[in-house]
């Protein structure tokens, strides 16, 4: 603690907080809040020492918040750094194994690298893009619209082709 507080002063007004919650509702009977009244009247005598032990206390949170926002900030650059770290790492190990993968995971020391592979559906011309392609979306969402539906061009994309649409395999690293 910053500052010393008065440990009768302290354990009084801790009875009081106690007596609500975070709204100010009272949340214990009324003879117990009362006998907790009558020991901070009896405090009344004690009125600089009071105001000086609720001063002080403020005076303590503020600092350990201000020390709590310090390291939330540290830290959340301390990870932003060694996220960095760990994608360049993936970068580096994906532009050297992709070369030779051959469906196949490698074993390297204790870690095995695989792919996973996914397709996604890229639409090379919106305008040529027929009505049986798209879904309606109510206006609740977002104002009405029309929205591409992927899921039916890509089952259509394994029948025939379409010009204005291809179907993207992607490879993505797995590291174990």
């Amino acid at each position: 603690m910053i500052y010393e507080l008065n440990e009768e002063i302290e354990l009084t007004l801790n009875k009081y907080y106690s007596c609500f919650d975070d709204d100010w509702v009272q949340i214990v009977e009324d003879l117990e809040l009362e006998t907790i009244q009558k020991q901070l009247f009896e405090l009344q005598n004690k009125k600089d020492e009071l105001i000086e032990w609720i001063l002080q206390n403020r005076a303590n949170s503020i600092a350990k918040s201000n020390s709590l926002e310090n390291e939330i900030k540290r830290l959340t650059e301390l990870k932003v750094i060694i996220d960095k770290k760990i994608e360049k790492a993936d970068n580096f190990i994906d532009f050297i194994i992709k070369k030779d993968y051959k469906d196949k995971p490698m074993v390297i020391w204790n870690w095995q690298v695989s792919y996973t592979k996914s397709s996604r559906t890229i639409i090379d011309d919106e305008t040529k893009i027929p009505k049986k392609f798209k879904r309606y979306i109510p206006k609740q969402i977002i104002p009405a619209s029309y929205v591409i539906d992927k899921n039916i061009l890509k089952k259509e994309l394994k029948d025939k082709e379409i010009k204005w649409v291809h179907i993207e395999n992607i490879l993505t690293l797995k590291i174990k």
